[in-house]
């Protein structure tokens, strides 16, 4: 099947079921920004560049791939690439699709997937997401996330301003990661792996148009540290009051 294949043509009909959208506006080549679900995690991340959506599975699929496609016109529907999946431990997997092609500032678009199989030549989507490709020139906060003191590629975060905005997203397969923010105080919460556990918030200042580096995240084994999730009350770990 060709990745450029026309969704339309596929012969399958679309059933919006629970589904939800988020708008997703990032620069160049750094942040992904993410919409949370019950039933997966899904970071899409539109730049110049192209687009990367990254899709945290449990393996109650049998960890079969989930269907993800992305339109520009909302019309036409075009397969997402496949690129690799990782194994993030303890029953969790990250498969990451990637479409390398430019696209003009303004740009706007949207990603559905789909979790589950066809059921009647239906493909029910669990997640919606609109993006957008950012024009304005913003700062970013980046850092690297280690586990045993190497690069760890399976690390997942959330930054917020302590109020109701929020991002959260994985790192790079070499362990770093770019969060384009506007100035602004902003802080660090690394989320919490199976028999993983994450090191403390950290606060970050960001001035216009800079990036602030080495909001390192690290990991150390722990067997009872669980799985987290990522929303606007997740993680429930409070900002410490020292660094408000």
């Amino acid at each position: 099947m060709s990745n450029k294949s026309s969704f339309l043509k596929l012969g399958l009909a679309i059933s919006f079921v629970a589904a939800s959208s988020a708008r997703v506006a990032l620069a160049d080549h750094f942040g992904p920004t993410t919409i949370y679900n019950p039933a997966s995690d899904v970071v899409v991340e539109a730049s110049t560049s192209g687009l990367r959506v990254a899709v945290r599975n449990d393996d109650s699929n049998g960890s079969r791939l989930p269907f993800v496609v992305y339109t520009f016109d909302f019309v036409n529907f075009f397969l997402m690439p496949f690129v690799r999946t990782d194994d993030l431990g303890g029953g969790f997997f990250l498969d990451h699709f990637r479409l390398d092609r430019y696209l003009d500032c303004g740009t706007r678009g949207r990603v559905l997937v789909s979790d589950r199989p066809p059921t009647n030549g239906i493909i029910r989507i669990d997640v919606s997401v609109n993006f957008s490709v950012s024009c304005s020139s913003l700062g970013s906060i980046r850092g690297t996330a280690y586990k045993d003191g190497r690069p760890f590629g399976g690390a997942w975060y959330k930054i917020t301003d302590g109020g109701d905005w929020y991002t959260c997203g994985t790192v790079g397969s070499d362990g770093t990661f770019g969060v384009p923010v506007e100035p602004g105080t902003y802080y660090l919460i690394p989320l919490n792996l199976q028999g993983l556990r994450a090191s403390g918030v950290t606060k970050v200042v960001v001035e216009g148009g800079k990036a602030s580096l080495g909001n390192d995240i690290i990991y150390t084994s722990d067997p009872s540290a669980q799985h987290e999730s990522c929303d606007l009350y997740n993680p429930p770990r409070p900002i410490p009051s020292n660094l408000r």
